[in-house]
């Protein structure tokens, strides 16, 4: 999931967390948004979710990259 609007976050990990295997990894991950609106919404799927959050605004490519080796343990966050 490349970008969800907020109002679509909690409905969209609902879905996911319900229809995906439970040891298959759910990330998200917030590419320096401007309030904790979306850390507030992943706590509430903490058992499931591991919730990353860029020091730095990335843009959509770049945080895709880095959200791919943040599962491979290289990325800096």
């Amino acid at each position: 999931m490349l970008f969800v609007k907020i109002p679509f976050l909690h409905k969209t990990l609902e879905s996911v967390c319900k229809n995906t295997a439970s040891d298959t990894p759910i990330l998200v991950v917030d590419d320096c948004s401007s309030t904790n609106q979306v850390q507030l919404i992943v706590e509430q799927f903490k058992d499931r979710v591991e919730y990353f959050r860029n020091k730095d605004r990335l843009g959509i490519a770049d945080n895709f990259n880095n959200s791919i080796l943040l599962k491979i343990g290289r990325a800096h966050v």
